[in-house]
């Protein structure tokens, strides 16, 4: 993200989404001594299933829309982060009819991209098999792209680290 001198700079040149991806990055990336274990688990977490979600949505998806796919993959752990259920949490939040139908119901255009990274996540080979073939991620793309999210979400630490 660009240096800026205040947030109403930034949040005045955002639209809700990009502030919503920019207010995410920097919630997830805070500095991690004022985590507990727990809480930066859920970060870490967080901030690699919105990369992925948006690498995976992006390869079948407009690129237009990888912003709203990242905040897709963040989000799906409000729940975890506000100890809430999902529509407790996301309650608080404006979103997209596709993010809402994805975080809430796992269906529409963006739910197959998260239902991935989470397969992913969970190292299920059966789901990551099925969920890459429905979304056509071949495997060799699929591994590119998980390494580059874990690229990014360990630069963007080792750089709130700093």
């Amino acid at each position: 993200l660009p240096a800026t001198r205040s947030l109403d700079a930034t949040a005045g040149g955002l639209d809700q989404v990009d502030l919503y991806r920019w207010l995410g990055v920097l919630l997830f990336s805070m500095d991690s001594n004022a985590l507990s274990p727990q809480q930066q688990s859920i970060f870490e977490s967080a901030l690699l299933r919105g990369r992925l979600t948006e690498l995976f949505g992006c390869s079948s998806l407009q690129a237009e829309e990888g912003t709203k796919l990242f905040i897709t993959g963040l989000f799906s752990q409000l729940g975890d982060v506000f100890n809430a259920t999902m529509a407790n949490a996301l309650s608080h939040f404006s979103v997209s009819e596709p993010i809402s139908r994805a975080l809430l119901h796992r269906d529409g255009p963006y739910a197959p991209f998260l239902k991935l990274a989470i397969a992913c996540e969970d190292h299920d080979q059966a789901s990551i098999d099925h969920h890459a073939a429905s979304s056509n991620i071949p495997p060799e793309q699929l591994n590119t792209l998980y390494a580059k999210a874990v690229v990014w979400t360990h630069e963007l630490q080792q750089s709130a680290a700093s």
